[in-house]
């Protein structure tokens, strides 16, 4: 029993001594004022949580460090203590989150300098409102595409978007059709002097990943086969997971308002970026 206690006391005592080998520090302003609060291990690198203050005493921030380095998360306050924002990782990637009025307002993925990258979301007083998809493509962060819902019902005419449909299986060395849907979200009528669009799809094996080799690629192109939608014949000769890349192109005849002489293409993209698991 006695040594069962003194294991026990020993273990304590360990723990004890690791969480008081943090040393407690704090900054101000220059008003004396506190500006933070945070925990210096052994290494005098930031360890455990950090506690930043508005100039006026209002907790600000939370962050939370190991060893110096960023690890959970970056919790923002507003002055009167209801959330501003959320940053921290989700399946290993940094996940973003902003709150209005203490509801939250939008969510997605930021890349590692806090732009938005992949699909969000936005609300307003706590309902989806619309889902974007930011991309990169050439060099430079662009919405692909971008969803726009009432009472969680999508406003075709007002989205843009397209719907790659493949084969519910694909086998290497056999033809299969892969079909195109998509929607480009309207505008104005008195902008079409030709009162129609023309679509265009360019696809190639050798496009990069952010498109920026889509002017020197030789690719094939396609109209569509009926009205918002392309049908592409494709087979693959080995098997593993397959990359199409394509780009879809709205050309529209305008003019710049009152100046008949003044016309210029209006060029509208959407980057299609799919696997494909061929057996």
């Amino acid at each position: 029993m006695e040594f069962r206690l003194s294991y026990y006391v020993i273990i304590l005592f360990i723990l004890f001594s690791l969480v008081s080998c943090n040393k407690k520090e704090k900054s101000y302003y220059d008003d004396g004022n506190i500006k933070s609060v945070y925990y210096l291990n052994s290494n005098n690198n930031k360890e455990g949580k950090e506690e930043l203050f508005y100039p006026t005493g209002e907790l600000q921030s939370i962050v939370y460090y190991k060893n110096g380095v960023w690890t959970d998360s970056i919790v923002k306050f507003n002055k009167d203590g209801t959330y501003q924002s959320i940053l921290y990782n989700k399946e290993g990637s940094l996940y973003s989150k902003a709150f209005e009025n203490n509801k939250l307002a939008n969510e997605g993925v930021v890349d590692d300098d806090l732009n938005p990258i992949g699909w969000w979301n936005f609300y307003e007083n706590g309902n989806l409102f619309s889902k974007k998809e930011t991309i990169i493509s050439e060099g430079n962060n662009i919405t692909n595409q971008e969803l726009f819902y009432k009472n969680n019902e999508l406003i075709s005419n007002k989205s843009k978007y397209y719907d790659f449909i493949a084969p519910d299986e694909v086998e290497k060395q056999k033809q299969y059709e892969f079909k195109i849907y998509f929607q480009f979200n309207d505008y104005s009528p008195q902008e079409n002097l030709l009162g129609k669009d023309y679509y265009y799809l360019t696809f190639s094996t050798g496009y990069n990943e952010d498109f920026s080799n889509s002017l020197s690629v030789k690719a094939d192109t396609l109209v569509p086969h009926k009205e918002n939608e392309f049908l592409i014949n494709m087979g693959f000769r080995n098997s593993g997971k397959k990359n199409f890349r394509a780009i879809i192109e709205r050309h529209t005849l305008n003019k710049k308002e009152d100046d008949d002489d003044n016309l210029y293409l209006r060029i509208a993209k959407m980057y299609i970026n799919e696997d494909i698991e061929v057996n």
